[in-house]
C-alpha cells in the first residue's frame, strides 16, 4: 500500500468515526428529516478530497488507482457508510475520461435501458 493510498484511508476511517455514527447512518437510511445529515456527512467526505481520489491530479484529484483506494472502500463498509462514495469516485473518474465535466454532489451508478422516446429507464 502506497503512503498516497494509507493517507486517504487514514481519512475516511477519522472522517467515517467521527461523522458516520450509528445515529447519523439510521437517520439517513430512515430518509424524511436525513437531509441535513446527509449533507453534513457527504460534506465532510468532500473536504477530504476522497470523491475526488480516482480523478488526475490535472482535474484536481490524487491520481490514485482502484487498487490504492481499497481502503477508503473497506472504511465506508466498516463504518456502514449509507451514501455512495465508492460510486461516485469512479463515476467521477469515468466522466473524467471522458472529457465530461463531474457534476456536483453524489453520483449513483444504475442500470438502465434506453426508451424510444430517448429517456431512460432503470429497473427498481
Amino acid at each position: 500500500m502506497s503512503q498516497d493510498s494509507d493517507l486517504f484511508a487514514d481519512a475516511a476511517r477519522q472522517v467515517l468515526a467521527d461523522q458516520c455514527t450509528p445515529p447519523v447512518v439510521r437517520a439517513i437510511e430512515s430518509g424524511g428529516r436525513a437531509a441535513p445529515a446527509t449533507q453534513l456527512l457527504w460534506a465532510q467526505l468532500e473536504a477530504t478530497g476522497l470523491a475526488d481520489a480516482l480523478l488526475p491530479e490535472d482535474d484536481g484529484g490524487a491520481g490514485l488507482g482502484l487498487t490504492q483506494v481499497f481502503g477508503v472502500l473497506e472504511q465506508c463498509g466498516a463504518h456502514a457508510l449509507p451514501l455512495p462514495l465508492g460510486e461516485t469516485m469512479v463515476a467521477r473518474a469515468l466522466l473524467a475520461q471522458g472529457g465530461v465535466a463531474c457534476p456536483a454532489g453524489s453520483i449513483t451508478l444504475a442500470r438502465g435501458e434506453r426508451l424510444p422516446d430517448g429517456g431512460v429507464r432503470c429497473a427498481l
